[in-house]
Order: C-alpha cells, then structure tokens, then sequence
C-alpha cells in the first residue's frame, strides 16, 4: 500500500537554523506552520485541484461559501471598517460576509455603521452555532486543510482592493464568455484565480500571465509566518514549551 508522506521542506529547515541562532526554540506548532507556509512557496497555486464552484461549509442552520469577489469588495468597503474594533463582532462579519457570498441584493443593504452592526449581530443570534463552531467552519471554508486563520499584521498591505479587480473581470469575460456577474458573485475568488492562471497558458509568451507574483506573494507569506513566531516569543517567552497556550484570533481576511 501507497502511503502519502508529507514533506520536510528545506525552507523549513534553514528558517528553524536561523530561529536557534536567535535564541528561540520553535514549538512543533511553529514548525507545522513554517512548513505549511514553506510548501506554497513550491507550489503557490493549485489550480488543477480547484473545482468549478469551490462547496460551502455548513454551519449551524446555514452555509458558508468562499467569498466571492464582490462579497470582498463589500467587505474590505463595509464589513471591516464599520465592524472595526466590535471584537467578536467584527469577526463574525466575515462569516455574514460568506454566508451571503452570491446575493449582491442582500449586501448592499447595508452600508451604515449601526444597521451593519444589528444586522450581523441577529444573523448571528440565529444561527443554531456557538461562536467557536462559527469562527471553525470560517477555517473551514477558507481552507479544506485543518487550518486557523491568524491576523498578521502586515504594513504594506492594501486597505481598498476594489479597484483591482476591473481588469480580472475583463479579462476573464474576454477569454470566457460569461457575464460579469458570474464572476462576481457566483465564482469564488480562488477559482478566478485559478482560471486566469489557466487563461496565461493560452496566450503568447510576451502576454502570459506569469506565477511569479503568485511565488513572490508565498515568499512574502512565508517571512511574515517567520516574523510572527519571533514576536509571540518576545510576547511570551515562558510558552515556547506549551503550544496549547497559544490560541491565534480568527484573521480579518
């Protein structure tokens, strides 16, 4: 019988070497993460593996979706700056956020700072889930893996993404003829993605869109992974030897 052996990757080690050499000795939760970090930047996008329309994941009496691209628009323009600073609240607006993923009509309702805060506050109440189980299926929904999702604070990250996202749906309308608003609002981002990667291997070698930035972005992954276990030793030096005290907050993705 053939047994799949996860791999060891070299990135891991020299970044384990240069820990030791700063004095801090990884926990096996470091190097889980180090290691799944370290393997994106071999292969930063799986596109074969994608399907049409990425599942959802259930969660108490609803479902949710990977967010599409104009749930994220909705929100890094609403959702996070009128949520900001609500704690829990503001990361149960990512799970409204993706269980209402491909209805357009429903989150553009809400726009105020109040009448998103009470909206999301009784969608939640109705929800037949604790807030654990809520903020787990997030996980789940972002990534099929046995993952958490951690808020790495990054400087030079991008607050508006709005703008950015013209051309890909130009492009893919071009070269897939579908209406916008499937790419929109019915494909997640992930298969937008993926299928742009696909659409470069069609075009001409001066127009193909290259995996580069997409290596480049994993490596830049990878360092703020690196980053981040060096400041929660500094935080707390005495848990280098009990993972289980460590307990990352849901990222605001």
């Amino acid at each position: 019988m053939l047994l799949e052996k996860p791999i060891f990757h070299k990135r891991t080690e020299s970044a384990i070497a240069q820990l030791r050499r700063e004095d801090i000795e990884p926990t096996p939760e470091d190097i889980l993460w180090l290691n799944h970090a370290a393997g994106k930047c071999i292969r930063p996008c799986a596109c074969d593996e994608l399907q049409f329309i990425n599942p959802p994941c259930p969660c108490g009496n609803t479902l949710l979706w990977p967010l599409s691209i104009g749930a994220r628009i909705w929100l890094e323009r609403v959702g996070k700056p009128q949520l900001a600073g609500t704690g829990d609240l503001e990361k149960l607006g990512i799970a409204f956020a993706m269980a209402h993923s491909r209805e357009p009509d429903f989150l553009n309702r809400y726009t105020g700072c109040w009448l998103t805060r009470i909206a999301v506050a009784r969608w939640a109440a109705g929800l037949n889930a604790t807030k654990a189980e809520i903020f787990d299926a997030v996980a789940r929904a972002f990534s099929p893996e046995d993952v958490d999702l951690v808020n790495v604070e990054f400087k030079g990250e991008r607050k508006n993404v709005a703008s950015d996202y013209g051309d890909v749906l130009a492009l893919l309308c071009h070269f897939i003829k579908t209406d916008p608003e499937f790419w929109m609002w019915q494909a997640s981002e992930s298969y937008a993605a993926a299928m742009l990667r696909k659409i470069s291997t069609a075009l001409p070698g001066d127009r193909s869109i290259s995996d580069d930035h997409a290596k480049f972005v994993a490596i830049s992954q990878f360092n703020l992974v690196m980053g981040e276990i060096r400041a929660n030793h500094k935080k707390h030096p005495s848990d280098q030897s009990d993972p289980s005290k460590k307990e990352p907050p849901l990222s605001n993705l």
